[in-house]
């Protein structure tokens, strides 16, 4: 290959980047993280606290409290987390996985913060039960995945 060849597939290349989404390099990078078999734990059990549609807190507000009597999407994420590994990782990849969920239903990541598309979601008029009960299911299931790429 000349070298003009190797420049213009090297400016190609970063055309390709640049037009790449912030959701989509965020992605990228987020795929790199090993996902551990607590995030697997963390899903499921938020799942489990969320047992059904009276339990759904469709309000949320990102204030969670232990041993609450109804649970947004994010405060059961939350306590999961708190449960599976003694403490809340904002950032811990079973919480992140659900956010690129929310990003491939709703298209939101791109907006300026602040931003939260737990809650937002979770308080979506159109979004219901079975909608968040689907995308911890896809979630277990996605990172179950991952798991056994892993290996």
């Amino acid at each position: 290959m000349c070298q003009a060849d190797s420049t213009e597939v090297s400016q190609g290349a970063q055309a390709e980047e640049k037009n790449q989404s912030v959701v989509e390099r965020a992605y990228a990078l987020f795929l790199q993280r090993p996902v551990a078999k607590e995030d697997i734990l963390i899903l499921k059990r938020a799942d489990e606290i969320l047992s059904g549609e009276t339990i759904w807190n469709k309000n949320d507000t990102r204030k969670c409290y232990r041993m609450m009597d109804s649970w947004s999407l994010f405060c059961a994420l939350q306590e999961a987390c708190i449960e599976v590994t003694g403490k809340y990782d904002h950032r811990r990849v079973a919480i992140e996985e659900v956010r690129f969920l929310i990003e491939d239903v709703a298209g939101w990541l791109d907006r300026k913060p602040p931003f939260h598309p737990l809650m937002e979601y979770n308080n979506l008029p159109t979004t219901k039960f079975e909608d968040v009960k689907r995308l911890l299911k896809t979630a277990m299931e996605k990172e179950a995945a991952r798991i056994d790429r892993q290996k």
